[in-house]
């Protein structure tokens, strides 16, 4: 997989709040169940906490019938990511035209191990930083499964002043993360994550021209307890 440069500053996006607050504010007890974060692209992301507590799951879903990807991040702390799973998929065809290897089915599994597996606490104005080997598996319909590829990288992640911010009627603490991951002057990840030390997890709210894809901004526009409850907590 090719590292492309990245040129983008990354900037802090917020969406204005767009849910009500019907209930009591969100806490970290709320993870067990499950908290949803829904932003401005339309994406809805499915937060929840394994049955140990030492994982927390991200699942990025589109809205149906948008051509895109789910994703399932599996993070330590709800920050530092461990593994990344997605899956591509298209809209329904509107017409008779079907594209040859299209993204349709296709699966991609990264899987990071940090040589520094001490993660710390997020505090403003600290520096977490470690070698990581990543581990890309991909398959599509088209071409199977193909031999799973290695990299080693460097992984910063710089932790920004603690705000304040309301998100559907509630106060909440903020810490901004810029996350890089580098190696030989190439860059494969460049994200800025707000981490909500009160409730867990972060999200990302802007990403770099990188191995994933194009620049991009993303601003919050609500939180909420999982409705449905998600299924059971998952194991580590």
């Amino acid at each position: 997989m090719p590292y492309p440069k990245v040129s983008l500053a990354l900037c802090l996006v917020f969406g204005v709040p767009a849910l009500a607050a019907t209930e009591p504010c969100l806490t970290h007890a709320d993870l067990a169940a499950g908290i949803q974060v829904s932003t401005e692209d339309g994406r809805v992301y499915q937060v929840k906490e394994s049955a140990s507590g030492k994982k927390v799951e991200i699942q990025h879903v589109w809205t149906p019938g948008d051509t895109g990807f789910t994703s399932v991040l599996v993070t330590r702390m709800g920050l530092y990511l461990l593994s990344d799973f997605r899956t591509y998929f298209s809209p329904p065809s509107t017409g008779t035209d079907f594209i040859v290897g299209g993204h349709e089915g296709t699966e991609q599994l990264d899987r990071f191990k940090y040589a520094n597996s001490a993660f710390p606490q997020p505090q403003p104005g600290s520096i977490f930083a470690s070698a990581v080997r990543i581990t890309h598996d991909f398959q599509s319909p088209s071409t199977g499964p193909q031999e799973t590829e290695k990299y080693k990288v460097d992984a910063v992640y710089s932790f920004l002043a603690e705000q304040s911010v309301s998100i559907s009627k509630c106060d909440y603490r903020m810490i901004p993360v810029e996350v890089t991951m580098a190696a030989q002057g190439e860059t494969f990840l460049q994200r800025r994550q707000l981490y909500f030390p009160d409730l867990g997890f972060s999200v990302i709210t802007a990403t770099g021209d990188d191995a994933y894809g194009q620049a991009g901004k993303n601003g919050i526009t609500g939180f909420a307890r999982q409705t449905p409850a998600v299924p059971a907590a998952f194991s580590d």
